[in-house]
């Protein structure tokens, strides 16, 4: 059973963080839950913020990630990758998300917080 405590101080949907580290966040203690919350919800993205870098040509600057600038050049594989990302964005987010909250943890448990 999920510990309350984590759901009510997540204050994310659920499908933000993984059941896996969900799982590993509820045998933290409860200084190092709030930690974990802390710093994924400045680092985690939404899909609204996602949709709304997509419409600009720009969600992959929003992720971080180095395709954006090929992204750009090629005015997103000519509208097609653009517009097949529409699709994709979601899952994206979810991804994103999954692996800032596994970094997040793994700091957390090497005391680098």
């Amino acid at each position: 059973m999920r510990d309350r405590r984590v759901d009510a101080l997540l204050g994310v949907s659920v499908s933000d963080v993984p059941s896996v580290v969900q799982t590993e966040l509820e045998r933290l203690a409860p200084d190092q839950q709030e930690a974990f919350i802390r710093v994924f919800k400045q680092k985690a993205k939404t899909t609204n913020g996602a949709t709304a870098f997509w419409l600009f040509f720009c969600h992959y600057f929003y992720f971080g990630s180095g395709v954006g600038l090929l992204f750009l050049f090629t005015f997103g594989g000519m509208g097609v990758w653009w517009l097949l990302d529409a699709f994709r964005l979601k899952k994206m987010v979810q991804d994103y998300n999954a692996k800032v909250a596994a970094e997040i943890l793994r700091g957390l448990r090497a005391g680098a917080t």
